[in-house]
């Protein structure tokens, strides 16, 4: 009787002891969840914010060097001069028809003199202004308007670039750049979980993106500034806000990441279950498997198991890596990897050069063949770069239709040799089961000291200028 009353008590203190044993693992679960879920909420607001924001003051950046480019052509500054002339206008019309469908943001380029304002040249219907006048290019490089919505309502922004002739703004080359082709390519119609959108609004508390439905949803531009003096996120009604601030051009742009709260909850919850149960799941099968295998365990593993054992793990592992660092179509190294392998030879003092190399008019490939056949002509293209560098050298898919090769211990006169020789075996090769002739424009740069950004940065600019002076040639 005694001992069964013993037997009852200690069972019952175990019970209880489990129990609070239980309580503290839920408690202590439940609040590192609540930490996960916060950390992962700002983590993906920020990492969203960068990735958009770095996309946008880079497509800044090219949309100016572009107006720059058409500003200083020859027929630009000639119909500037004298814009009553027809055959200048007729000349530099062609032009801008021709340079206008390289761009992706750019949806209408115009050139304006200002001895004749009211009638001018476009590459649409869409009607453009001179917005500054001469003496703002005293002090200024270009012109940046407010963002606005157009009479197609599409949000929009100005950019103006003086056409400067012997050293006098004669007109200005106007771009109106859109954020809808932007949108589409990088926001629009993402989903973060089931309820989150990302928005970036400018300094007014215009939508100009978001990866809703409603792209012209108002928000409280002045709560948004005073959750960035906290850590980031605000709480409003049912929904959590992160928000970031970043100047873009001397503008400020508010990065807006909403999440509702029944989302956060949900998600707490299911992670909690997740955790519990895999806990539940892994003392269990740990014990099951224990009992069964415990007295045959030292059979199992034996030295030739071993060894096979860690022959495959070390295979995989290799091929692992293979895939992450390879362009999965053309087998030669993607675009994260090349930029890590450009910052590594870098470092170096060894004199360094690179090739960004752009297939000539490839979308037309894709349109009158197919993707298939486009495809095709990029794996060919890559073998042909192959085997046309050194064992030291390294050649990757840029992005596209562009590649990049790093070329070590090379200057920039032994690299032009290079590049002629690649240009002129594309030229000269038959590609694909349609025997298809094409050409392909390189651009040079060789690195001063340089960030890797920067020297591709100078081989882009040589790249477009070579397709701007006609394609099939090589600039450096």
């Amino acid at each position: 009787m005694l001992q069964s009353k013993r037997i009852r008590n200690f069972a019952r203190m175990q019970f209880f002891l489990t129990l609070a044993v239980l309580s503290v693992f839920a408690v202590s679960v439940y609040r590192m969840n609540g930490q996960m879920l916060r950390k992962n909420f700002i983590d993906v607001g920020r990492s969203q914010s960068e990735f958009v924001y770095n996309i946008a003051n880079n497509g800044l950046q090219r949309n100016i060097e572009f107006g720059n480019i058409v500003a200083r052509n020859n027929l630009v500054q000639t119909y500037a001069k004298n814009p009553d002339d027809s055959w200048n206008a007729n000349y530099a019309f062609d032009y801008l028809q021709g340079v206008a469908q390289d761009v992706e943001d750019i949806f209408s380029v115009a050139i304006i003199s200002y001895e004749q304002q009211d009638k001018y040249l476009r590459s649409d219907e869409e009607n453009h202004f001179i917005l500054e006048d001469v003496r703002y290019y005293d002090t200024k490089a270009y012109y940046r308007g407010d963002h606005t919505v157009n009479d197609r309502e599409r949000k929009i922004y100005y950019l103006q670039m003086p056409i400067r002739v012997e050293g006098l703004v004669k007109g200005v080359v106007s771009l109106k750049v859109s954020y809808k082709e932007f949108g589409d390519r990088f926001i629009n119609g993402n989903r973060y979980q089931k309820t989150g959108e990302f928005s970036v609004l400018d300094e007014a508390g215009l939508t100009l993106l978001s990866s809703g439905t409603d792209s012209d949803i108002e928000y409280d531009v002045d709560l948004l500034r005073e959750a960035t003096k906290e850590d980031g996120i605000a709480s409003v009604d049912d929904c959590f806000f992160y928000v970031e601030i970043r100047e873009l051009d001397e503008e400020e742009m508010i990065f807006v990441y909403k999440q509702e709260k029944s989302e956060i909850f949900r998600l707490r919850t299911q992670m909690i279950y997740q955790i519990m149960f895999a806990f539940i799941g892994i003392i269990v099968i740990y014990a099951v498997l224990s009992l069964i295998f415990s007295s045959y365990y030292k059979y199992m593993i034996s030295a030739d198991a071993q060894v096979v054992l860690e022959e495959t793990v070390e295979a995989e592992t290799k091929d692992l890596r293979k895939k992450v660092r390879l362009d999965s179509l053309t087998e030669i190294y993607n675009h994260a990897f090349l930029i890590e392998l450009l910052d590594e030879v870098l470092v170096s003092d060894r004199i360094v050069t690179i090739m960004m190399l752009d297939i000539d008019f490839f979308k037309k490939i894709n349109d009158e063949y197919g993707h298939p056949i486009g495809d095709q002509v990029l794996i060919e293209v890559s073998e042909l770069l192959l085997d046309s560098i050194r064992n030291e050298d390294s050649v990757g898919r840029y992005g596209g239709e562009e590649f990049m090769i790093i070329l070590r211990d090379t200057n920039l006169d032994i690299a032009y040799k290079v590049a002629e020789r690649i240009r002129l075996d594309i030229m000269n090769k038959a590609f694909s089961e349609k025997t298809l002739n094409i050409t392909a424009s390189i651009g040079l740069a060789q690195c001063y000291g340089e960030s890797s950004l920067d020297l591709i940065k100078q081989a882009d600019k040589k790249l477009y200028e070579a397709k701007e002076s006609g394609r099939n040639q090589t600039k450096k």
